[in-house]
């Protein structure tokens, strides 16, 4: 796994907040839902079914990250989400995080069952 900064960190539990709150509009407004539309996002969340919770705070931890080749400071981050039903679910982010600047940018890929 490659090293996050602390920065990285808080944006992705900024986004994860959005995500399990539901607020899909704020992540489509400043592009953090990247490819995809809110609405499909709130979708694919209601077809797997259960209630969406924030994850334990070391839940990062747990995260897939992978190095984009020829792009340092860009990288894949696969992030389990929780489920008050299950806990740690098999449904997954799948994000995209560039951490070349001052500020962090991170946006949703996709959003599968892994």
């Amino acid at each position: 796994m490659a090293p996050l900064s602390m920065r990285a960190r808080v944006a992705l539990r900024r986004l994860l907040d959005d995500v399990v709150a539901g607020r899909y509009s704020a992540l489509e407004s400043d592009g953090r839902v990247g490819r995809l539309t809110g609405d499909e996002v709130r979708r694919a969340i209601e077809v797997y079914g259960g209630k969406l919770m924030m994850p334990p705070a070391d839940a990062i931890d747990c995260a897939e990250v992978y190095p984009v080749e020829n792009l340092p400071k860009r990288f894949a981050i696969d992030l389990p989400l929780w489920t008050e039903e299950a806990g740690r679910s098999d449904l997954t982010l799948l994000l995209r995080l560039d951490d070349d600047g001052d500020e962090p940018r991170v946006s949703i890929d996709d959003l599968r069952v892994l």
